[in-house]
């Protein structure tokens, strides 16, 4: 039950919130619990501290991830997804994800692991550290760890993992730009952008039986597909809102938006699923410019709920909307909140 301001308890219960939130710190910094048990509790109490507190609380504890996983791992230890499986593994998983959507809020920042889905870091060096450790991956007698396709792990909250290394490679690369010379910079983002317009959705292993909600799942896909298209035109290219590239994928993301069921259909519930989609649509309303496609990005946000942080990112889209009206030029929405003090941060 989430009680609004105005409720009488709301003090009381934020009050026991906070006491509980504190003495949770302080059992984080036990160093006998193992890693995954510190990351799978810095996953619950981001989940309550973004509701409360918005985006800032939330990327302080996932600072504190930042710090576990280096002492333990090593810096930016090697994660593959497509073999990461197990009950220990996915707090792993879930924290990788929420780390390449750090990276697309948050100019400046490279992923924290080492992403790669085959044997040869990213950068071409020397393999890095293993996490998690390789006596979590490795069970007694079972030998190495086969890649595992299966929907729950090919695809994590309607974000599939094809696409998620995309978004990890544009961070990645912006950050690598400065050093890098202009013909080698134009073939990595060449490169990246072949991936993102090669990948297809991933075959389902199961039986089509709602075949509404079949066609909901791969239009979201594809939504996460354009939504990574626009944060490469805008970011790598600098392409303003009225660019070609991005006007597409933006027609694209609202013709798909009719494909989707009310998020109340399935088998999470609505907010749930709203949320998840919820970094798909913000990047989509960086390049909204029209009264019309401003008003489905706006309606898909506002299903996030009244969190503080879903209101404070529909606010930031309203003042880059304003800013964009006022002005009559795209906006760099990150230079903005990085210029305005402004957090932007999705579950």
């Amino acid at each position: 039950m989430l009680l609004k301001e105005g409720d009488a308890r709301h003090a009381e219960y934020s009050q026991k919130a906070s006491k509980f939130y504190d003495q949770a710190l302080q059992l984080l910094q036990d160093r006998t619990y193992p890693l995954h048990t510190r990351i799978s509790a810095i996953l619950d109490l981001r989940l309550g501290q973004i509701e409360r507190q918005g985006a800032s609380a939330a990327y302080f504890l996932l600072a504190c991830g930042d710090y576990f996983i280096q002492e333990e791992c090593g810096a930016r230890p090697r994660l593959n997804l497509t073999t990461l499986a197990g009950s220990e593994c996915v707090f792993f998983r879930s924290f990788a994800y929420l780390d390449v959507i750090r990276t697309i809020c948050v100019k400046g920042r490279k992923t924290v692991f080492d992403l790669r889905s085959g044997d040869a870091p990213e950068d071409g060096t020397a393999p890095g550290p293993l996490c998690p450790p390789r006596e979590v991956l490795l069970k007694p007698d079972e030998g190495a760890v086969e890649p595992v396709m299966g929907d729950a792990l090919s695809v994590h909250l309607g974000l599939p993992v094809g696409l998620l290394l995309c978004f990890a490679s544009i961070s990645n690369l912006l950050v690598d730009s400065a050093d890098l010379g202009g013909a080698e910079l134009d073939a990595q983002a060449a490169a990246i952008l072949r991936r993102i317009r090669a990948w297809r959705p991933p075959p389902s292993e199961h039986d089509v039986t709602d075949s509404a909600l079949h066609i909901s799942d791969l239009a979201t896909q594809e939504i996460w597909r354009h939504a990574c298209l626009i944060y490469f035109h805008s970011t790598l290219q600098k392409l303003g809102p009225l660019a070609t590239p991005l006007r597409a994928s933006l027609k694209q993301v609202l013709q798909l938006a009719s494909s989707l069921l009310p998020a109340d259909h399935g088998q999470h519930p609505s907010v749930f699923t709203a949320r998840a989609r919820a970094p798909a649509w913000f990047l989509a309303a960086t390049v909204a410019v029209t009264a019309e496609e401003r008003e489905v990005c706006r309606e898909h946000l506002e299903e996030c709920g009244d969190g503080k942080v879903w209101r404070d990112n529909q606010d930031v889209v309203e003042r880059l909307w304003d800013k964009v009206d006022r002005t009559g030029a795209g906006v760099d929405w990150r230079e903005e909140c990085e210029k305005e003090g402004w957090a932007v941060a999705f579950m």
